[in-house]
């Protein structure tokens, strides 16, 4: 089983934040990455027979 990456502190979010802002597309990245476990436990909730876990994850992601 794939685990992910932990979350950002809050000081190293804000700093990410402010590179993402200044217009760095590998902190944007990051700040995605490090937010997948919080998209997978949201996407559980909405989890149906007719959604696919992977969808929802890559939906979150939008």
């Amino acid at each position: 089983m794939q685990t992910f990456q932990k979350p950002f502190t809050p000081e190293e979010e804000q700093l990410y934040l402010k590179r993402y802002r200044d217009g760095d597309l590998e902190a944007r990245n990051m700040l995605v990455e490090r937010n997948l476990r919080l998209v997978a436990h949201i996407a559980r909730k909405y989890q149906t027979a007719e959604e696919d876990m992977e969808d929802l994850i890559s939906i979150g992601t939008i």
